[in-house]
């Protein structure tokens, strides 16, 4: 069959808009300007590298928001990410006697309910931590040692709660002291016990550290609604936690 050039135009253009009308929700159509950014950089910076500044980072398809808080650059957001950061899945699990025995990197939603994890973030066992790969490029799991320095400059562990923590009762449970002068922006997102069940939404939130304890347990830090402490303890690595990213 022969074409004549305006013809093969037409085909074109319906080829074209087909191939659009196709496209779902898993196209990640850009936004301007973002492709512009490599993943885990920082940008949109609202104050350069001051105390209190913000800016935006994005990771696997996710734009995070993010605060300069002292000296470090914190995700302001808890991971939701459902691949590390060379692409792998990661496994999901909703079973509890499957959870239970995993010994290598899982998340889950609060109550396996998305729209838990559209909200809170993904809780992830410590498995997928040790991983090395579940931050975005340029950063990292922090080490109880960096949750520390945070604690510090937010004035210590007995009051660092109320500068970290979402004011109000729309994710916490009242009363809720948390003034989120920080920027942090916590969420009382809860967790999962290691063997399975889920607890504490509104009540708690828990973030893992990279720091092992021992041969079975590693750190966490947690932040409750009736209270100002931010302490730190350890847990088993089976345990399901929020995970927040520090820049390198």
């Amino acid at each position: 069959m022969n074409y004549y050039f305006p013809d093969v135009l037409r085909l074109l253009l319906v080829m074209i808009v087909s191939l659009t009308a196709a496209c779902s929700d898993d196209c990640h159509p850009l936004v301007s300007g973002v492709a512009d950014y490599a993943e885990g950089e920082i940008y949109d910076k609202t104050d350069g590298e001051s105390d209190g500044s913000k800016g935006k980072m994005n990771y696997n398809g996710y734009t995070y928001e993010v605060v300069r808080i002292g000296t470090q650059w914190w995700m302001a957001e808890n991971l939701r990410t459902t691949r590390y950061n060379d692409v792998s899945l990661i496994s999901q699990v909703t079973d509890d006697d499957e959870w239970s025995d995993l010994t290598t990197g899982a998340w889950c939603d609060y109550d396996n309910d998305p729209a838990n994890g559209a909200v809170y973030g993904k809780l992830y066992n410590w498995f997928a931590v040790n991983t090395g790969k579940l931050a975005p490029p340029g950063w990292h799991v922090p080490a109880g040692t960096e949750w520390e320095t945070l604690s510090t400059f937010l004035g210590g562990s007995l009051s660092a709660g109320k500068p970290l923590k979402e004011s109000g009762t729309a994710h916490w449970k009242s009363p809720n002291s948390g003034s989120n002068m920080s920027g942090f922006t916590a969420l009382g997102g809860g967790g999962r016990f290691d063997f399975g069940p889920f607890y504490s939404l509104l009540d708690n939130a828990f973030f893992w550290t990279s720091s092992p304890s021992g041969s079975a347990n590693a750190g966490y830090y947690a932040l409750s609604y009736d209270g100002n402490r931010f302490v730190g303890d350890v847990d088993d690595r089976s345990a399901g936690y929020s995970v927040r990213c520090v820049q390198d």
